[in-house]
């Protein structure tokens, strides 16, 4: 079997041919270094199979995928990425792949992965299947018409100067939140690239230890299980930490996979049960609104786990031609006197129901949350762009 193998780090790379290299009837016929690169190479080479990283720089694994499978139906593809979410697995099938392997087991996994591929099966790892308004001054009751004529013009005058000052926190409170959001995808970006690749190889050399397990003494063994567990271990934290910063699959697939993905791990990880529900015509959106969207969501449940007490919640977004909606429901004690979401005062970005009411107001919308004893609601709706709302409606005439 000839195998492309196209991943942005040669330490992975060379991993793969190492773990290859025991592998019977498997010939590396090259390498690709980004998604763009694989998909010239195999129309160059036609292999029998494309071993494929998702998160690449000028075309991600995904597109890279369809694009391959489009053209060259009898190259199968086998996705290889830190990646273990089930969304990121259907996404990956959607796109054509034939297997899944997290990098975290491909010691484990990567040759009975081709194997199966040499068989004509599909092949899954384990480790995703199925386990305030303000007011102007007030009036002054003016004696002589001179002096409420020059009080009428010195409030019109500090209303401007308040409106322009207004105007122009608004911009730097937007500022702040864009370069918090990059800083966030900027981490997350380097923990992939570094940590995360480094912890990668590693468990390939662990991987090639155990293969001469034999050697070793009993206490050697032992601690050698332990270094493989630890860096499994290592690696599955670091992967939460980089995709809880910045989920890859809101870039590479939308705020639909981005936020099943997130329910899901939510609800494995607070015990709390999530019923998310998105229109069917929501599609793909501006970035700043999938962000904005995502980052309201990621607060609204994790205060419903630190506050609420609540063991359910319900996450709904809509869509028609003029707007999106959201709306977040839990079934808990509600708010505190002390965590009053119409309290008054400046909004501090990325802080709690302020940072998300900041948020939509960028984008022009309106926010809100009702809170009560047997529950708290979060509601929001933006307007959608000019060119999303004449995306919309073309969507609603073809239902129709």
């Amino acid at each position: 079997m000839r195998i492309l193998v196209a991943d942005d780090h040669e330490v992975i790379r060379r991993g793969v041919r190492a773990l290859l290299a025991a592998g019977r009837d498997c010939e590396i016929c090259g390498e690709a270094v980004d998604g763009q690169d694989a998909v010239e190479k195999a129309h160059q080479l036609h292999p029998d199979l494309v071993i494929m990283d998702v998160s690449m720089p000028n075309l991600n694994g995904l597109e890279a995928t369809r694009m391959i499978r489009r053209s060259l139906p009898g190259t199968q593809i086998l996705i290889l990425t830190q990646h273990d979410s089930q969304e990121m697995m259907r996404q990956a099938l959607n796109a054509g792949a034939r297997g899944f392997v997290v990098k975290s087991s491909v010691a484990h996994d990567l040759l009975n992965a081709v194997e199966a591929a040499q068989r004509g099966e599909s092949f899954f790892d384990s480790a995703v299947i199925p386990q305030a308004s303000s007011s102007g001054p007030a009036d002054a009751e003016a004696e002589l018409k001179l002096v409420r004529a020059e009080l009428e013009v010195r409030v019109s005058r500090r209303t401007a100067e308040l409106r322009a000052a207004e105007a122009s926190l608004r911009v730097l409170s937007g500022r702040l939140m864009q370069l918090q959001d990059e800083e966030r995808r900027r981490i997350s970006r380097e923990l992939h690239d570094s940590s995360g690749q480094a912890l990668a190889a590693l468990s390939m050399c662990l991987s090639m230890v155990e293969r001469e397990r034999e050697k070793l003494s009993e206490r050697a063994g032992r601690n050698l299980s332990d270094s493989t567990r630890l860096v499994r271990e290592l690696s599955q934290e670091l992967r939460t930490i980089s995709h809880l910063l910045h989920p890859p699959l809101l870039d590479e697939a939308g705020l639909e996979s981005a936020l099943r993905w997130f329910v899901e791990g939510f609800a494995q990880r607070s015990g709390i049960n999530v019923d998310l529900e998105l229109a069917p015509e929501l599609g793909r959106l501006s970035e700043e609104m999938e962000i904005a969207i995502f980052r309201v969501v990621q607060e609204s449940l994790a205060n419903v786990h630190r506050h609420s007490g609540s063991k359910t919640a319900q996450v709904r977004v809509g869509r028609d031609v003029q707007k999106v909606t959201l709306e977040i429901r839990d079934q808990g004690h509600g708010l505190s006197a002390n965590g009053n979401a119409e309290a008054p005062g400046p909004a501090v970005p990325g802080v709690g129901i302020q940072g998300m009411r900041e948020r939509v107001r960028q984008l022009g919308g309106h926010f809100e949350i009702q809170s009560s004893e047997g529950a708290t609601v979060v509601t929001a709706a933006i307007p959608l762009l000019a060119a999303e709302t004449a995306t919309a409606g073309k969507a609603a005439q073809a239902s129709t």
